[in-house]
């Protein structure tokens, strides 16, 4: 089994859940991202929060990070659904329940390939300071 990407909630009050969940992202330094289902619809909520802030960087001012989000949010929207969202915070609400993991799993790949890309940058700054 692949690593969680996100939590699946009944309802905004879930708390005790939310909480553990924004614990373990904040270990794994993974994006905080959660799905409050309801009968048909959902909000898919995302905080960079949760990230070392030494990785900031990776995402802050990334126009092609942003273009990204929105284009998962263009596939995945209906006529009802909004959205408002950054590259470190936002959320998706009406999404079709049918699409809201897959949305979910699209936004957490977008944000870590960046972090992984970015840190994966700043190994190679180190490595060429200690050859230098």
């Amino acid at each position: 089994m692949g690593q969680k990407m996100y939590e699946v909630l009944k309802n905004d009050n879930d708390i005790d859940v939310q909480n553990e969940w924004f614990r373990e992202c904040t270990e794994k330094s993974i994006p905080y991202i959660y799905i409050v289902k309801k009968t048909k619809y959902s909000v898919i909520h995302w905080d960079y929060i949760s990230i070392n802030p030494d990785l900031d960087e990776a995402v802050f001012d990334n126009p092609s990070l942003e273009a990204y989000l929105h284009g998962v949010f263009q596939t995945v929207a209906n006529e009802k659904s909004v959205g408002e969202y950054s590259t470190v915070v936002g959320w998706f609400k009406d999404i079709s329940n049918e699409y809201s993991e897959i949305a979910a799993k699209a936004i957490f790949f977008g944000l870590n390939q960046e972090i992984e890309e970015y840190k994966k940058k700043l190994e190679k700054e180190r490595l060429n300071l200690r050859q230098a």
